[in-house]
């Protein structure tokens, strides 16, 4: 389970065609004034890690990516949505 990614940012953006996805992921970058090495960091971020984008990092990526925050999350992640419950099926706090 640690090796599971938090965020299914990478995933989204890879659905992309690759012209579209380099200029999305450069405009997304340009925008919340980070690097594509510290972008690819926060896509690789596990489960398991202490690290956690911004929530005007994350706010941005739904608008590139044309989805909800939720969306961005892995379904594996305490934090995902899930018709009010958390992903591991407790009620949301």
């Amino acid at each position: 389970m640690k090796d599971i990614r938090k965020y299914t940012i990478k995933e989204k953006f890879d659905a992309l065609p690759y012209g579209e996805r380099a200029a999305r992921i450069e405009r997304a970058c340009r925008q919340m004034n980070i690097s594509q090495a510290q972008l690819r960091k926060i896509w690789s971020y596990r489960i398991t890690d202490k690290n956690e984008a911004r929530p005007s990092q994350l706010l941005i990526l739904a608008v590139e990516l044309g989805c909800g925050i939720e969306e961005l999350f892995s379904k594996k992640t305490k934090y995902s949505v899930n018709d009010g419950r958390c992903a591991d099926d407790r009620p949301l706090p």
